[in-house]
């Protein structure tokens, strides 16, 4: 009998699943969403096998039909896409079976959510927390990202810049050897610059940029505003070895061991 009652259940949730699954295919995204809510509704013992692939699909089928709505009877549609997302994870993290590894797949499909929102930061760091996990999918869209930030004009990507995900991406970009036409360094350090920001986190990045371009005036300007790191004693070492002050190198080389690691390009 017990035996029974597991099949049973087993069926139930299949059966919800795959009618979910069904209608999803078919562009019924209302409808899908409905009957991964149903599965998600099941106790947790009897949904095992399924809980991120529900979660998942949820969180799919709700972006989708915010990409669909033609009204604003239902402004919160991005919200709960993300936060199926989000359960996708959560539902990993507790021990629910996600063979295909949704809950990675997860932080682009919100992601996505995100940048259609105009949020780039948040966008810029789940496809960062999904590359760290492994998946080239969260590395080229962290290259699309970049190509498309580097496409724009001046008077829309200045704004952006005073995002430090945004100008740790750009300057990743560069010091990495990904190299847009439309954004060569001199014009990302020109606009940084122009953005008036006082306290700048990636100092050294950019002063290792200019450094590289061989804009030795620019280095120094950023270097000035640079937090000591393990790069920016190197870079005040490599500067002071060009002024010919061997003594002023060799102290900033014996301070690079006890400064802070030199953190990832992101």
């Amino acid at each position: 009998h017990v035996r029974s009652r597991r099949q049973r259940q087993m069926c139930i949730r299949d059966s919800l699943y795959t009618a979910g699954a069904v209608a999803f295919a078919q562009g019924d995204h209302r409808q899908a969403a409905e009957y991964f809510q149903r599965v998600l509704a099941l106790p947790a013992e009897q949904r095992t096998l399924r809980s991120t692939w529900a979660a998942y699909s949820l969180g799919r089928s709700l972006a989708l039909m915010s990409g669909e709505a033609t009204d604003t009877s239902e402004p919160d549609l991005p919200q709960r896409a993300a936060a199926a997302f989000e359960q996708t994870r959560k539902l990993a993290v507790e021990g629910f079976d996600d063979p295909l590894e949704l809950a990675i797949a997860s932080l682009g499909e919100q992601a996505r959510l995100h940048l259609q929102a105009g949020a780039w930061s948040q966008a810029i760091a789940l496809y960062a927390s999904q590359a760290i996990h492994g998946s080239e999918t969260g590395t080229s869209s962290l290259r699309e990202v970049g190509a498309t930030l580097a496409a724009m004009d001046d008077q829309h990507l200045l704004p952006l810049l005073h995002q430090q995900a945004v100008r740790q991406l750009l300057s990743a970009m560069l010091l990495a050897g990904i190299q847009h036409s439309s954004l060569p360094a001199e014009r990302l350090l020109t606009l940084i610059q122009q953005t008036g920001i006082q306290q700048l986190d990636d100092a050294d990045r950019l002063a290792a940029i200019a450094y590289r371009e061989g804009d030795y005036t620019t280095a120094q300007r950023f270097l000035e505003r640079a937090a000591d790191s393990g790069l920016s004693w190197w870079l005040r070492a490599k500067m002071a070895l060009r002024a010919g002050d061997s003594k002023a190198a060799s102290q900033a080389l014996s301070l690079i061991h006890i400064s802070e690691p030199t953190r990832p390009l992101y």
